[in-house]
């Protein structure tokens, strides 16, 4: 929201939580995955170093952030991203599947 971005930065873990939310009533999803973060090489502040990355990932219910804070260069920082998010998203689908399998 324009408040959280107000008050804090586009860099935090409330807004890869409300990407996740607003992108689940956007399209009308059941589950959606997230980033915002300094992937680099350059971006970065004292505050939120080049690396920083939050992943979110989850249903309307249950939202999940991960922060990485790494730098590895760019194209790493991304393919960390990237799998980090698709692990989280997947580890998340086999949680709930029992949930899963009563609702289908």
């Amino acid at each position: 929201s324009h408040e959280v971005l107000e008050e804090q930065t586009a860099v935090c873990e409330e807004v890869a939580r409300e990407m996740v939310l607003g992108t689940i009533k956007t399209l009308n999803v059941d589950f959606a995955i997230s980033a915002t973060g300094v992937a680099g090489p350059t971006g970065g502040t004292p505050a939120i170093p080049v690396g920083t990355i939050y992943v979110g990932y989850g249903d309307k219910n249950d939202v999940r952030v991960v922060k990485l804070t790494e730098d590895f260069g760019r194209d790493i920082n991304l393919a960390i991203a990237t799998n980090t998010a698709l692990k989280g998203m997947l580890e998340f689908l086999k949680e709930h599947a029992e949930e899963l399998k009563k609702e289908a």
